[in-house]
């Protein structure tokens, strides 16, 4: 009895020990994947910002796990640059699916450059049934650099905010329909002129959920005075200024979504 006891013991480690080699293996399978899938999604993110001559611009994207469902782009014309800012609901690789799938869609779209309005209806009719009811937030904006004129188009999420010298930050306004939902969106172009050292922030909805120690999510409100704080930073600066006050309002919680931030300066 003994024996046969012994022998069951034994079987059952054996039999434990492969399952844990086959874990093991499944794991290192599918980070080796996961890896490969955030290598194609870096190579098409843009590695650097485009430059222009009569405006700089800065950004940041850091992704909540390998790989993001926040999805940031340039388009470059004569004079003037579009910026495109857009977060893919959920996260991981559902969600970075469907930011690379915006990216193979605005491919297509460069001759839409100057008109967000018609740019955005272009992208979401290339993303209308495709994504599964995974929607996107985001925003096309287009910036004229002899003229000084910024136009704008929001499809959902955080509005750009204005920073001036010696002036508190400003949201600036706007609204319209999410994208991959409807095949009929509601926009509202705005447009802006710029003076020489004001400059844009674009945010994705990443930033207003950081969330503090207590659990709260950061409002519109605590967002315009963080960058209030920044308006008389060089450009190139609010960009890694803003990521440290974040860092500081999230502490040892971290970010909860991917966070993505562009800074245009005129």
């Amino acid at each position: 009895m003994i024996f046969a006891t012994h022998k069951v013991v034994h079987s059952l480690t054996e039999k434990n020990e492969r399952a844990v080699t086959d874990l093991r293996r499944a794991q290192t399978y599918m980070e080796r994947e996961l890896e490969m899938a955030r290598e194609i999604q870096r190579h098409l993110m843009p590695h650097t910002p485009p430059q222009i001559e009569g405006a700089a611009i800065y950004s940041r994207y850091i992704a909540l796990s390998q790989v993001g469902g926040d999805y940031l782009d340039f388009l470059l014309g004569e004079k003037r640059v579009g910026i495109l800012v857009a977060d893919a609901a959920g996260h991981g690789v559902p969600a970075a699916l469907v930011a690379t799938m915006a990216k193979m869609a605005l491919d297509g779209l460069q001759a839409s450059m100057d008109s967000p309005p018609a740019l955005l209806r272009g992208l979401n009719a290339a993303l209308l049934d495709r994504t599964n009811q995974t929607f996107l937030t985001g925003l096309y904006a287009v910036f004229n650099t002899e003229t000084r004129e910024l136009r704008y188009c929001m499809a959902g999420g955080p509005p750009p905010f204005l920073l001036q010298p010696g002036r508190p930050a400003r949201q600036l306004p706007g609204r319209g329909s999410l994208l991959a939902i409807l095949p009929e969106m509601k926009l509202q172009e705005q447009r802006i002129v710029l003076q020489p050292g004001d400059a844009v922030v674009f945010v994705t909805d990443g930033i207003l959920e950081c969330r503090d120690a207590r659990g709260a999510d950061m409002t519109e409100e605590q967002l315009t005075s963080l960058l209030s704080g920044l308006s008389g930073a060089a450009p190139a600066d609010i960009v890694p200024l803003l990521i440290r006050e974040l860092r500081k309002f999230v502490g040892s919680r971290g970010f909860e979504d991917d966070v993505t931030l562009v800074v245009l300066a005129a």
